[in-house]
């Protein structure tokens, strides 16, 4: 497997930056769903937001659950990699080796 060398600083930036814009649009992908459940039916009250997202957690092979499966299992490598990188930040060391693949994840951000 291909390692590459690069520095903390650098790595945990990139980090943060992939994990918040991944967040951001799992966010919006999931907000048509919650708008949906929110609105009333011919048999159903109108629900809060709170009340919708809790039903919709209640199906765990809904579309929404799904998203939220799909952005755990794609940030999963990258907080594994942030919690590294506050390790070896807080035993002082300057540089960080990582694999390609984590490279590639995080192509846009370094």
């Amino acid at each position: 497997m291909n390692q590459r060398i690069l520095p903390i600083d650098k790595v945990r930036n990139a980090c943060n930056s992939y994990l918040q814009k991944r967040t951001e649009s799992m966010k919006q992908l999931q907000e048509p769903y919650i708008q949906k459940e929110m609105k009333g039916g011919w048999f159903r009250k109108p629900k809060t937001r709170s009340e919708a997202i809790e039903s919709l957690y209640g199906d765990l092979w809904s579309k929404y659950n799904m998203l939220q499966l799909n952005h755990d299992w794609h940030t999963q490598k990258v907080n594994e990699l942030v919690a590294l990188c506050q390790t070896t930040y807080n035993k002082e060391a300057e540089v960080i080796m990582i694999d390609s693949e984590t490279v590639y994840i995080l192509r846009k951000y370094l």
